[in-house]
Formats: structure tokens, sequence, C-alpha cells
């Protein structure tokens, strides 16, 4: 169903006062990019509709971080 927590990424930074950003980069198969969506700053990914798993059976996205 859309709007279902998938996975949270956790990423750290040494300075003291960081805030980083979470988003989506990239992914093998590009459809997969509007299937997914990122909050941006807590790293959770949901799905951003209902996913069939005929269609892909499998989705590899790439996250980017930055520090603010």
């Amino acid at each position: 169903s859309p709007d279902t927590e998938v996975v949270q990424i956790q990423a750290s930074d040494r300075d003291q006062h960081h805030l980083l950003t979470y988003s989506l980069y990239s992914s093998i198969d590009p459809n997969s990019m509007h299937l997914f969506r990122i909050h941006p700053t807590l790293g959770t990914i949901y799905t951003a509709q209902r996913l069939d798993h005929e269609a892909c059976a499998q989705h590899v996205l790439t996250v980017i971080v930055k520090d603010q």
C-alpha cells in the first residue's frame, strides 16, 4: 500500500551541529524512482504507491546524504 515504511537509512557526521539531508539519487530501473519516497531529515523510505511484485520483484535504489 502507499505510505508503507520500507526501511530507515541512518548516516552519521562528526560535526557537532550537523543537519543531514537524505534523497533518492538513482535506481537501476528508472521506474523505481516513482514508486518510493524518502523523508528528507529522517531517512525513512516509504512506498509512494502500490507495488506490483509481478511487474518488478526487486528495486535497487541509491540514497545520497548531504551535510548542510
